[in-house]
């Protein structure tokens, strides 16, 4: 998952456009802060997605949107999540954050 803001900010440093199906991101957000810390977890219309890691930009940036992509990207290359339920995601579904319970000692 990547937020459109962060895109258009390595579009800025990349000095051309980044489209965001080049990434390798499969959700492209907007307006909303995407969590970092592993363990964190979000729905997406009723789907339960938990935080993996932040995502790295990989060299195959570079070969598929052009050299400097991958630094353009860097610290702005989205979040890592595993799926915890299934569902449909669709464009426009709301996006909100979940609460984490903590296991009894």
């Amino acid at each position: 998952m990547q937020s459109a803001e962060d895109l258009a900010e390595a579009q800025t440093v990349f000095d051309a456009p980044i489209a965001h199906d080049l990434t390798r991101r499969n959700i492209t957000v907007s307006g909303f802060a995407i969590p970092t810390k592993p363990g964190e977890r979000i729905f997406i219309n009723g789907v339960l997605l938990e935080v993996v890691r932040i995502a790295a930009p990989c060299t195959l940036l570079d070969d598929d949107i052009g050299a400097g992509a991958k630094t353009a990207l860097r610290r702005r290359a989205g979040t890592i999540f595993r799926l915890l339920g299934s569902g449909t995601i669709t464009v426009g579904d709301q996006i909100t954050y979940a609460a984490i319970e903590l296991e009894p000692e």
